[in-house]
C-alpha cells in the first residue's frame, strides 16, 4: 500500500510534466500532421530510479520475463497505455498472480482528427520504447488498486538477453538491490502519512 501511494504521487507528477511537454510539442502551429506521428512525453521522477536499490524499495514486483503478445491499447489510464502478455521467468521480488501476466506500459497510439483527417499518433515516454514481442526484460512494476500491473516508466523494462554476461552483471545488480532495498525519503513520508 505504501508503494502504491508513492507510485500514485509519481504518476501524477509524470502526468503534469507530460502535459506541459505535450503542449510544448503541439504548440508548433506550422507543423504538418506527419510530424505528429511520434510524440515523446518528458518526465521527471521524484526518486533516483537509476539506483536499483531505490527502485526495489518502491516497486511491488521485480522479475525477468519474455513478452509473448501485444494485447493493444487500453484507455482506463491517464496516458495512452499498452497491454502486453508476459511470461514471468524468474521472480526476484513480490509474488505475481501467475506465470503468465498482463502488464501495462505507459505509451501507445491515439487517433486524432486534424483538419478533417484521422491521424494516428504514438505517444511514448522519452527514451522508453514500447516492449517488443519475443524480447526478454527485467521488469519493475507495481500492482494497482484494480489489480492491474503497471510498469515504472523508463525504469521498469530493462532489456535482458539471459547471456552469461547479463546474468553475472545486470541480473546480479537487481538481485542485490532486492536484498538491500532503499526506501526513498518521499516513500518514508508517504509511509508516515498512512500511519
Amino acid at each position: 500500500m505504501k508503494r502504491k501511494t508513492l507510485f500514485i504521487i509519481l504518476s501524477i507528477s509524470i502526468m503534469v510534466i507530460g502535459l506541459f511537454s505535450y503542449n510544448k510539442v503541439n504548440s508548433n502551429v506550422n507543423a504538418t500532421p506527419k510530424e505528429h506521428k511520434v510524440i515523446e512525453i518528458g518526465a521527471t521522477f521524484m526518486a533516483d530510479f537509476d539506483n536499483k536499490q531505490i527502485l526495489a524499495g518502491t516497486v511491488d514486483y521485480i522479475f525477468t520475463g519474455k513478452v509473448l503478445e501485444n494485447l493493444g491499447e487500453v484507455d482506463n489510464f491517464a496516458y495512452p497505455t499498452t497491454q502486453f502478455k508476459v511470461e514471468a521467468i524468474h521472480q526476484l521480488q513480490g509474488n505475481l498472480p501467475s506465470k503468465e501476466v498482463v502488464i501495462n506500459q505507459y505509451g501507445g497510439h491515439l487517433k486524432e482528427e486534424v483538419d478533417g483527417k484521422t491521424i494516428e499518433t504514438l505517444y511514448l515516454f522519452e527514451g522508453d520504447p514500447l516492449l517488443e514481442k519475443g524480447k526478454a526484460y527485467i521488469f519493475a512494476a507495481n500492482k494497482q488498486e484494480d489489480g492491474n500491473i503497471l510498469l515504472i516508466p523508463l525504469y521498469g523494462n530493462t532489456k535482458y538477453d539471459g547471456s552469461a554476461v547479463n546474468k553475472s552483471g545486470l541480473l546480479s545488480e537487481f538481485e542485490e538491490a532486492v536484498k538491500n532495498p532503499i526506501v526513498s525519503e518521499l516513500q518514508e513520508k508517504v509511509n508516515r502519512a498512512r500511519k
